[in-house]
């Protein structure tokens, strides 16, 4: 299965490095409860090889709530409604890819959602390509080495320092807000505790 829309030679590869990054980040502690990906793709590929007690996904790109083993994923698009979840639900969330695809205008309201329905004490973990990928990703998507759909949506790109401060903007403490490089610099990764 694809993990991503569209077609890429390397999709998987990024995606299977997406997952290993955040599987470091995410404390043992946290798995013995529930996990929502945010822009988890038809496929789940992140949540089918995490390990936790319960697995949620959501995304605006299936056409309906569908339920595989061990996995709940319910159509939602995060720019136009809430999360379909209570308040402090989920002992980990993770944006995998995801926040570069959103509205910039619509990233601080996202955030605060996703604190929402984070426990007192859960972790967020977000990866997003760095700023000076855009142009080797547009141009591998021209060879089809990532995929072009998801490259065409890419709204916004992200340094560590401005994603941190969308994290604190959003009601992280400061000081549970971490970032730092990835895959030969290529990504970022953030994390913070609610």
């Amino acid at each position: 299965m694809n993990p991503t829309r569209g077609n890429g030679l390397l999709e998987a590869y990024f995606a299977s490095q997406r997952r290993k990054k955040a599987e470091k980040i995410i404390p043992d502690s946290a798995r013995k409860g529930r996990i929502l990906d945010v822009g988890c793709g038809a496929y789940p590929v992140f949540l089918s090889a995490t390990n936790f007690s319960e697995k949620y996904g959501v995304d605006k790109h299936v056409s309906s709530n569908q339920n595989l083993p061990g996995i709940q994923i319910k159509a939602s698009d995060v720019e136009e409604q809430p999360l379909p979840f209570d308040d402090g639900y989920f002992d980990a969330v993770t944006m995998l890819a995801v926040i570069e695809h959103i509205k910039p205008e619509r990233v601080p309201e996202v955030l605060k959602e996703v604190r929402r329905v984070l426990k007192q004490g859960g972790t967020l973990v977000v990866t997003t390509p760095a700023p000076w990928t855009r142009i080797p990703l547009n141009l591998m998507a021209k060879i089809r080495l990532v995929s072009r759909e998801e490259i065409h949506e890419h709204t916004a790109y992200y340094t560590t320092t401005s994603i941190r401060t969308q994290l604190a903007d959003a009601g992280f403490d400061k000081k549970t807000v971490h970032a730092g490089y990835f895959k030969i610099f290529m990504n970022i990764w953030a994390s913070a505790i609610k």
